[in-house]
């Protein structure tokens, strides 16, 4: 048959390009590697300046509202959250008494800008009158009034009492609990000084920095001051089962740098030797895989150097993409090797190089092609985890194609000179399931689609994973702690915040945020909105005077007049309405701070907005972050308030609004280019079989398996359609004469399952990490390539063999062997 005019133009393009520059490198070996071993160095360095990021919410573009919003908080507010020291396994007063001996000792390091483990609530509960209205006041009042007269009348020796008349209650609660939804009403009604727990026997100290968590430098230094303070203490004097925890936004953020850099360490440590040991295996020889691996570990450099020169940090997945890029990256250099010593008994040195690395196959280009474009897909999202992991990931391939075909016949050529020779590595394991199927394909393509359908069926059950605790490290103690941290210190460690200029503007912001949570009522994902304010109520003159009177009113009474707790409470009563009328620097320290910035509040002052529902959950971030966003201001304007919590929401947002359009994008796209490169929509379809079926397999078997997407796995879907059109290439194009498409296909499956082991070692490393987000695309990435395996060895195998698709005739510049590795 003659070869077609158009069809495969830009990949022999390709194959000559890569056919002329192996050529030269294996005339020209010694030059070759040291041009290389130069360049490889020269990216050394800005590879070497390389961070990682860790943190999910430094991946939003710099333009959402929320990250600006977050951004202004942090210059004036001075962050958010603390270093919490939580103690437990002493008796109540030892607890005390270790952080009243730890407060100071804290308090004095540069690091702290303030310590807080006490309540001020005898403040408030000397003062909780002047917080009430006029006329819960009078209620009051009428109250003490009746007992004052009924004491008057039990104390009147000539009152004789005709029934049995009990005496009136002063009640209180139903008072104060009208009020307990704003800041000074809580601290009013909190009887524990401490940040104690009695029952549980802990007890939280929480030391606020004086710098802003995300700069992981001070983080660090911040927390390793915290610990080596209380190292230095004697902490067997609080008890011979006394422990220290550590936990807040600061400790979680160094905790999970640290495991995530851990994790970095050992699944590409394991990438390596795994994927070594397997080419090994393969070549049965070492020497085949330092052949292998040298390139590629080049390449991985390469890359490195370029993503240190324009990002200058790794995110949470491309922070893996080496042990990534090293499953993916060897699948074309075992072709091209396997491809070379079989052209080796048969011809010259310069021709097997010539016909390995320009002839080895449209399959293999086709294939390299087809992944960065699946990889590119990615870059074109706003969310900067998938943006640079597309990016890198696409230069990668890129990078660690092109070192291959210049140090792989460069150091063949050398080794050949001192008389190296290819080893028969004798026949595949796939001949006898290539036979099996010739007899009935029919009958297994059925069985598959009967398979696939009902997998398609179950997918409808699989729903993305919103819970952050699925992306976050869980398990870890700081992490554990946050639950604790929030029952003791009595709401969030973490709230929203919304700036204030001035008072006025304070005032009209919190009655804002106040009107929209009463206009929403049950629905509300708001708690309570405070500001420093609320600390200080309005009409204390006028309210002193209605104090003066019922002093008047209790002065005749005697705490012995009542039992019980309502001794204590009408002790707490009288000493409340003698006090004075107060301004807001009468408040305690420990509340003003936390609407001051670290300039004393001269900046303006802070509103604080917490949440009634687990931000953990996403979904129920994206709702919080709805209500307090865009609350509309007395004049036309509107305010909005910031947090973590707001941009996980909006990350969550991103990924779930971008992942569809995104991902189709990105497989229309795969399918663009297979057409393009191919030439022929039949062939172009029978390579996306092996996708397709991927695609629906692993949909349909993750929720069986308990498994589901989420923000970070969710990338799984166009690298796995990507890999899925590479073994459909190979099998699809496998050039083969007449009567000998059996023993193609076996080679062809082969080579595809050495490929695709190869990728899951790589990507197969991910399981053992401890980062939930990271293990869970493990664990995807591991199902995905079981079902490709099965659909590109099993399935398009039976369909082709069904279809009796004819064998390809073309002549010698067509389709070489790209599976001959086998």
């Amino acid at each position: 048959m003659a070869r077609p005019a158009k069809p495969y133009l830009i990949v022999a393009a390709v194959e000559a390009a890569l056919g002329r520059l192996a050529s030269l490198a294996a005339r020209r070996p010694v030059g070759t590697l040291l041009l290389t071993l130069l360049v490889t160095v020269a990216a050394v360095f800005p590879a070497r300046r390389l961070t990682l990021n860790a943190d999910l919410m430094g991946l939003l573009p710099e333009s959402f509202e929320s990250v600006k919003a977050l951004r202004a908080v942090k210059d004036r507010f001075g962050g958010f959250g603390y270093v919490a020291v939580v103690a437990s396994g002493g008796s109540p007063g030892a607890l005390t008494s270790f952080v009243d001996d730890l407060a100071p000792k804290l308090q004095a390091l540069p690091t702290i800008r303030y310590v807080d483990h006490k309540r001020p609530q005898a403040f408030f509960e000397q003062r909780f009158l002047y917080f009430m209205s006029l006329e819960d006041l009078d209620e009051l009042e009428e109250r003490i009034s009746l007992r004052s007269n009924w004491e008057k009348r039990q104390k009147n020796p000539l009152y004789v009492a005709l029934d049995d008349d009990p005496a009136p209650e002063v009640k209180l609660d139903d008072l104060v609990d009208k009020y307990g939804g704003a800041g000074a009403g809580r601290l009013a009604r909190v009887k524990e000084p401490y940040y104690l727990d009695r029952e549980r026997g802990m007890i939280a100290l929480f030391a606020k920095p004086g710098g802003i968590g995300s700069d992981l430098n001070f983080s660090r230094r911040v927390v390793n001051d915290v610990k080596a303070t209380v190292a230095a203490m004697d902490l067997s004097k609080y008890g011979p089962d006394f422990q220290v925890a550590y936990g807040g936004t600061f400790t979680k953020r160094v905790d999970q740098q640290d495991l995530i850099t851990k994790d970095l360490r050992l699944t590409t440590l394991v990438a390596i030797v795994a994927i070594l040991l397997y080419v090994v295996l393969y070549f049965r020889r070492v020497g085949a895989a330092l052949l292998l691996f040298a390139p590629l570990l080049v390449g991985l450099v390469w890359t490195y150097g370029v993503a240190g020169l324009t990002f200058g940090r790794l995110n949470i997945l491309t922070g893996f993409i080496g042990a990534i890029l090293l499953g993916l990256g060897i699948d074309h250099g075992i072709h091209l090797l396997g491809r070379f010593e079989a052209e080796l008994k048969k011809r010259s040195f310069a021709d097997a190089i010539a016909h390995a690395f320009g002839r080895t196959g449209r399959a293999v280009v086709l294939a390299a092609l087809t992944t960065i474009v699946a990889f590119l897909g990615l870059a074109i999202s706003e969310f900067r985890a998938f943006r640079e992991f597309g990016l890198l990931a696409a230069l990668g391939v890129t990078f660690v194609a092109l070192s291959t075909v210049l140090i792989l016949p460069a150091a063949l050529s050398l080794l050949s000179k001192w008389g190296w020779k290819p080893r028969d590595r004798g026949p595949g394991v796939m001949a006898g399931l290539m036979t099996r199927l010739a007899r009935r394909p029919g009958v297994a393509t059925a069985v598959a689609a009967v398979a696939f359908v009902a997998l398609a069926l179950t997918s409808l059950k699989g729903q993305f994973d919103y819970d952050t605790r699925s992306l976050a490290q869980s398990h870890l103690q700081s992490f554990k702690l946050d639950a604790d941290l929030d029952r003791l210190l009595g709401y969030s460690m973490t709230p929203m915040v919304a700036l204030a200029n001035d008072a006025e503007h304070e005032r009209a912001i919190v009655e804002a945020f106040r009107a929209r949570k009463q206009r929403r009522g049950e629905s509300s994902a708001i708690d309570l909105v405070t500001a420093k304010g609320d600390f200080v109520p309005v009409g204390q003159l006028e309210k002193q005077t209605r104090l003066r009177a019922i002093a008047k009113l209790i002065e005749p009474l005697e705490v012995s007049d009542f039992a019980g707790e309502d001794q204590k409470r009408f002790a707490t009563l009288k000493q409340a309405v003698a006090a004075p009328p107060f301004t807001y620097a009468d408040i305690p320290i420990e509340i003003r701070r936390q609407f001051e910035g670290a300039d004393g509040g001269n900046g303006g002052s802070f509103v604080l907005i917490f949440s009634s529902l687990d931000l953990s959950d996403g979904q129920n971030a994206i709702r919080y972050a709805d209500e307090v966003r865009r609350v509309p201001l007395p004049g036309g304007k509107s305010i909005s308030a910031a947090g973590e919590s707001l941009v996980m929401a909006d990350v969550f947002s991103l990924v779930s609004r971008e992942a569809p359009p995104v991902m189709g994008i990105t497989l229309v796209l795969v399918f663009l280019s297979m057409w393009l490169l191919v030439g022929s929509l039949r062939k172009s379809l029978l390579c996306l079989v092996p996708a397709a079926l991927t695609m629906v397999g692993t949909f349909g078997l993750l929720p069986l398996l308990g498994l589901s997407f989420n923000t970070l796995n969710v990338v799984m879907i166009p690298v796995l359609f990507g890999i899925g059109v590479d073994g459909g290439v190979h099998l699809v194009t496998r050039r083969s004469r007449p009567g000998q498409r059996v023993g193609a296909l076996a080679e062809t499956a082969q080579a595809i399952m050495a490929a695709v082991l190869t990728t899951s070692l790589g990507f197969g490393a991910l399981v053992l990490a401890d980062h939930s987000g990271l293990n869970s695309l493990g664990l995807v990435a591991l199902v995905g390539l079981a079902i490709n395996a099965v659909a590109c060895v099993v399935v398009l195998p039976a369909v082709l063999l069904w279809m009796k698709e004819p064998d390809s005739s073309e002549g010698e510049g067509a389709l070489a062997d790209s599976a001959a590795a086998t």
